[in-house]
């Protein structure tokens, strides 16, 4: 490997299935490539484009390390400030986090019902009557709230990172799962699986219909999850092909607009070969 080749900068704006990506476990090559300069873990769009929060560091407890920085990020709402500072070559975003938790609406802010960390904190205990809302139970309520976070999110970007290219991954909830003898199971879920894809499937149509973007979808390969992830058995802990395909997927998308700034006999034949492998 060429010791002083440029690495290919990436913000992660989602939840593991993204992130994972840039994790040596699932990709153990991907420091060759990709250095994720960023990431926003867990976060409704609403929550990331509304103001900080004010909390004492006292109150964020019952929780592990890992834990208390996603809940502490998520009400500081430092994302875009840092965004701007790092400048990335890529932003990498999925809407899990709207899709599976939703909002809670504060007298001065929003913040992400994540109810796997939030909840167990004493700042969440000492909210008063929680005013939730979520895609499955306030769609046009939400959808308003979060389309004009979208928008916003997209003006920053446009605004202070120029440079910076959106990737929205369309991940979905996987309803089987492999077991360690590769026997495939149906995956008991607490939630409707069915319903939440068609809601992830509504927000990424919106994003994909109105934005510059690319995309990386891997929904038609149909991919399972895997009872023997490192995070446990859940609808986006996948079996470890997808991993590999996420990543060859961006490399075609890098690979692609490196070419497409070139104008020399490379970028004609890598036209070519991808013409090729469409047809």
């Amino acid at each position: 490997m060429m010791q002083d080749k440029q690495m290919i900068k990436v913000a992660v704006l989602g939840s593991c299935v993204t992130r994972d990506n840039f994790n040596r476990t699932f990709n153990p090559n991907y420091k060759e490539f990709y250095e994720c300069v960023l990431l926003q873990n867990q976060s409704s769009l609403i929550s990331l484009m509304a103001s900080p929060v004010t909390f004492s560091p006292e109150e964020i407890d019952h929780l592990n390390e890992w834990d208390q920085w996603n809940v502490r990020t998520d009400l500081e709402k430092t994302f875009l400030s840092d965004l701007k500072q790092s400048q990335p070559d890529y932003l990498i975003l999925d809407l899990f986090s709207d899709v599976f938790f939703g909002c809670i609406v504060l007298e001065n802010s929003i913040i992400t019902n994540n109810h796997w960390k939030l909840w167990q904190t004493s700042y969440y205990k000492n909210i008063n009557e929680p005013s939730v809302i979520k895609l499955t139970e306030q769609r046009e309520e939400y959808l308003t709230l979060w389309k004009e976070a979208v928008h916003r999110l997209f003006s920053f970007v446009q605004t202070e990172c120029p440079s910076c290219k959106v990737i929205l991954h369309k991940a979905r909830f996987a309803s089987a799962y492999y077991n360690e003898n590769k026997q495939v199971n149906t995956l008991t879920s607490s939630f409707d699986i069915e319903t939440a894809n068609e809601l992830w499937n509504e927000l990424d149509m919106y994003v994909e219909e109105h934005y510059d973007i690319d995309v990386i979808d891997l929904t038609n390969e149909q991919f399972l999850a895997f009872e023997k992830h490192p995070w446990g058995l859940f609808s986006l802990h996948y079996e470890w092909d997808y991993y590999r395909a996420f990543l060859q997927t961006l490399h075609r998308i890098v690979v692609r607009d490196y070419m497409s700034s070139q104008n020399n006999v490379f970028s004609y034949i890598y036209e070519q070969l991808e013409g090729e492998r469409k047809n």
